[in-house]
């Protein structure tokens, strides 16, 4: 899947970046239930500051991580995203999860990678929608058929309607209204063209050994990397 190609290629790329300072990489102990003894540690990172992303060098990226290879990880299961999400020392924690999907509105389907995300995702990524909105609570919690867009699709797909929002789309073959469209230089991960929204069912958001989410969480204001790794490391997270 290119999403996920793409991550694990920029953080296997963190191995052989010369400026220490800008890739601070701590990895820290979670406890985290059940997860298998192989996967018992979860890895943060710190990433080089995106332009597309306000205030990012409060990111981090977080992944459960083989003992052998600490770089190795890029995703979470979805109990270890609970436990994230209820950190103080976090002003947002949201998941990712990356799909491909036919798109289709004027015209033909045409094949894009998209991203199914949590409530919160755009916020803790730091930006807004250019047009219309991004997703509420209510659209994940109810799973509504809802699709913000990339910009780069709005103009090459639906010919850069202004009143695209409140329209809908076909995205695998249903409905989803069109409630927002991101400004063109926000494409992330790199690649994504359209975001729904992440809605897991009881089971599945309560496992903790199916590692399918990749979290960026965003570190509270006056948190340091040091103290939110801290934080992650105490007993009962």
């Amino acid at each position: 899947m290119p999403t996920l190609r793409d991550l694990r290629f920029a953080i296997r790329a963190l191995r052989g970046a010369p400026v220490v300072s800008a890739l601070a990489i701590a990895c820290i102990g979670l406890g985290i239930g059940s997860v298998t003894t192989v996967y018992s540690t979860a890895t943060a990172f710190t990433f080089r500051p995106l332009p597309q992303m306000r205030d990012a060098g409060r990111l981090m990226l977080v992944a459960e991580t083989p003992l052998s290879d600490r770089l190795q990880g890029t995703t979470v299961a979805p109990g270890t995203f609970d436990d994230l999400r209820a950190l103080p020392e976090f002003s947002g924690v949201a998941a990712l999860s990356g799909w491909t999907a036919n798109v289709a509105g004027f015209d033909v389907a045409e094949r894009v990678s998209g991203g199914r995300v949590s409530a919160g995702f755009f916020e803790v990524a730091g930006r807004s929608a250019a047009l219309g909105r991004t997703f509420t609570a209510d659209d994940v919690r109810e799973a509504q058929r809802v699709v913000v867009l990339s910009g780069g699709l709005w103009r090459h797909r639906f010919g850069a309607d202004p009143n695209i929002v409140g329209k809908s789309v076909q995205v695998d073959g249903e409905g989803h209204v069109v409630v927002g469209v991101m400004p063109d230089d926000f494409v992330f991960p790199a690649g994504t063209r359209i975001w729904t929204p992440l809605s897991l069912e009881p089971s599945a958001a309560a496992d903790r050994t199916t590692r399918t989410l990749f979290v960026l969480a965003r570190r509270a204001p006056g948190v340091s990397p040091d103290k939110a790794n801290a934080a992650v490391a105490a007993p009962g997270t």
